[in-house]
């Protein structure tokens, strides 16, 4: 980038702060394909670029395509002329959109100076505007926690919104703006060259489910879910009733202390527990009581232990053992890959005779299930049988439930709330590191 940036005695100018945005554009284009799966793996090759690690497609006539696209926006964009690019990506046979991500270009005159009629130039250092892009790459590629699976054939375009009456070249055709029904949009970090400033937007489609959806009502409005009844037999939501919403309510408050988040997590916790407790086999049993009657009754068939998902699932270790005292405890340690986002299983710690237990698997919070699929794969590895597993969950997305369902149909989930949007920030408020 220090090459292809236009310096003049350590000042960017107007061509080369448009220098800067299109390289950006053009790796973060090149990353957002590669992360949302619209092009196979194996179609990128990686360069660094930012200290990062990025991927980028090896399709000659999508790498033509985005160099045409940006070269003639570099010019645009030096001349003020551009409002937005966006990348939209549409379901390629029903032509739906499905994401819209918008790169905002907005002057900036931060570190403008002007000497003696020249061009306006940014005194900016690159190497901290570079530290600011590599900060909005990274959260490019942390958005695949949260955003929905692209589960159909998808394809992609690139609009450019500019002033009016432009001349466009003879190939290019003027398009409407775009519209996602059930939209969700999340801003992510800017970062400034001095001259412009660029803000990235990702906006999505809440809700990719064709089923009929159940309505709940929130401040809000109407939020959008899928029945369990969709996602098979073995998935259980907790009945709800006012105590639950409002442990829910509190959880999701950014207002909550610590103290407080903790005190009804684990209150959730228990409710949550103790109902996974009860899809455990149970044997009858007939006791005596200190009356000399008899009563029938039931017991835990031997052989139960608990598995928590390190970090959040351990806030869930001490409600089982709060209901099953002796019970053995392993743990799964799954991490994601710094930028590519992939999890993969660091550390795994099981009972010697895991095999023949009926585990409960503790993992609070689920967005995608991407972590929850590799623990339940070691635990199958371990010869553990899927339908000997009982995952214990609070909070649970559609995508995520859909997810796990369809990679394990006979393991128990049982959650208390499937909802759109989950509070990914439990565990570190939970253990007071956020």
């Amino acid at each position: 980038m220090t090459e292809s940036a236009q310096t003049v005695k350590n000042c960017i100018t107007l061509s080369g702060s448009s220098t800067i945005i299109c390289e950006y554009l053009n790796y973060g284009v090149n990353s957002i394909l590669f992360q949302r799966g619209i092009y196979p793996p194996e179609s990128f090759s990686t360069t660094q670029q930012y200290g990062l690690t990025i991927f980028m497609s090896k399709d000659e006539k999508i790498t033509e395509f985005l160099s045409k696209v940006l070269s003639q926006a570099q010019e645009w964009i030096t001349n003020n002329k551009v409002e937005k690019i966006s990348l939209v990506i549409t379901n390629a046979h029903t032509k739906e959109t499905l994401e819209c991500w918008d790169f905002k270009i907005d002057s900036d005159r931060e570190n403008i100076s002007r000497e003696n009629g020249k061009d306006t130039t940014s005194s900016k250092d690159l190497k901290r505007i570079q530290q600011e892009i590599r900060d909005v790459m990274r959260q490019i590629s942390a958005t695949v926690s949260f955003l929905p699976l692209l589960d159909c054939v998808c394809s992609f375009d690139v609009l450019i919104y500019t002033l009016r009456d432009m001349e466009v070249p003879e190939q290019w055709d003027n398009t409407e703006g775009v519209f996602i029904q059930n939209a969700q949009a999340v801003q992510l970090k800017s970062f400034s060259t001095g001259l412009h400033k660029m803000t990235t937007i990702v906006n999505y489609k809440m809700n990719l489910f064709p089923e009929v959806f159940s309505s709940e009502m929130g401040s809000g409005g109407d939020v959008l879910v899928p029945p369990p009844c969709d996602y098979g037999p073995n998935l259980k939501v907790i009945p709800k009733n006012d105590q639950i919403k409002e442990l829910q309510t509190i959880l999701r408050d950014k207002n909550t202390t610590r103290s407080d988040f903790k005190f009804y997590a684990d209150r959730l916790i228990r409710l949550v527990i103790e109902e996974s407790l009860n899809q455990l086999p149970y044997s009858p049993i007939t006791v005596l009581t200190p009356t000399g009657a008899s009563y029938d009754g039931l017991k835990y068939r031997s052989g139960n232990c608990g598995v928590s998902i390190v970090r959040s699932g351990e806030a869930m270790e001490q409600g089982l053992r709060d209901c099953c005292r002796s019970i053995r405890i392993g743990k799964i340690l799954v991490e994601s890959d710094a930028e590519t986002h992939v999890a993969r299983v660091v550390y795994a710690r099981f009972p010697e005779d895991i095999s023949r237990r009926q585990v409960l698997l503790m993992y609070p919070i689920m967005s995608t299930g991407n972590t929850v699929i590799q623990a339940v794969n070691v635990l199958k590895e371990h010869g553990v049988p899927e339908g000997c597993i009982i995952l214990s969950n609070l909070f649970c997305t559609p995508m995520a439930a859909k997810t796990i369902v369809s990679a394990f149909p006979e393991m128990k989930i049982l959650t208390s709330e499937l909802h759109p949007v989950a509070p990914n920030h439990f565990g570190q408020k939970y253990f007071g590191t956020d």
